[in-house]
C-alpha cells in the first residue's frame, strides 16, 4: 500500500521493514516470500523499469540474510529489540546504497 498510495518520499520502502519483521518472527522463507509478493503486486500497479533487478534484490538479500541471522541465535526481549532494530537499519542502509550506487 506504501509502494502504490501513500509514497513516503524517495528511498523510504516500508518493504525492508515488513521483511525485516517477517525474517524475526515468521523465518527467512516467508521473509523472503513477503517481501517478493509486496514487489510483484505493487510493481504491476505502479509499472516498472529497467532497474528492477537492483530494487527487488535490494530488498530481497536484506530478507533472506536477516532471516538467517534470526535463525542463528534465538534471543529473547531486549536482545531481540536490538537484533531487529540493527537489522532495520542496516537493511535501509544497504538499499540506499545499493540503488544508488
Amino acid at each position: 500500500v506504501e509502494r502504490v498510495w501513500f509514497d513516503l518520499g524517495p528511498n523510504v520502502e516500508l518493504v525492508t521493514l515488513m521483511s525485516v519483521l517477517a525474517a524475526l518472527w515468521i523465518g527467512r522463507k516467508a521473509a523472503v516470500a513477503v517481501a517478493l509478493t509486496s514487489l510483484v503486486i505493487s510493481d504491476l500497479m505502479i509499472g516498472n523499469s529497467n532497474i528492477f533487478l537492483f530494487t527487488w534484490s535490494g530488498f530481497l538479500i536484506p530478507a533472506f540474510v536477516a532471516g538467517g541471522l534470526f535463525k542463528l541465535n534465538k534471543i529473547r526481549g531486549l536482545g531481540n529489540i536490538l537484533k531487529g532494530t540493527l537489522a532495520g537499519i542496516t537493511s535501509t542502509l544497504f538499499f540506499y546504497f545499493w540503488t544508488n550506487i
